[in-house]
């Protein structure tokens, strides 16, 4: 892993929690962030998150390597992306009844 990326790990498939890579276990997503915060992309150049193949492995320097997939986004998720869409639990655009008159 680079110097200064970050790693977080999809917690009861519903929150994502930082978690060092080394903690990484096959059959777990994860995503992984530069320094700066920028996502780290697989080869197609869109995806972002990934399902380890494999558990975390020590390699030279004491950093660690996971094998791992891509994992493609759902529909729901590219439609809220790509639109000015809702995300469930998100308040924006909500009145309240006593609101509406």
């Amino acid at each position: 892993m680079g110097a200064g990326r970050r790693c977080q790990v999809l917690a009861e498939g519903q929150h994502w929690r930082e978690a060092p890579l080394a903690s990484v276990r096959a059959g777990q997503v994860f995503r992984l962030h530069e320094a700066d915060g920028s996502p780290v992309l697989a080869s197609d150049g869109a995806t972002w998150r990934f399902r380890a193949t494999s558990d975390a492995t020590a390699v030279e320097g004491g950093e660690a390597r996971v094998e791992a997939e891509p994992v493609p986004e759902t529909d729901v998720e590219r439609a809220a992306r790509e639109g000015p869409g809702w995300w469930p639990g998100e308040r924006r655009g909500r009145q309240s009844s006593r609101l509406r008159g």
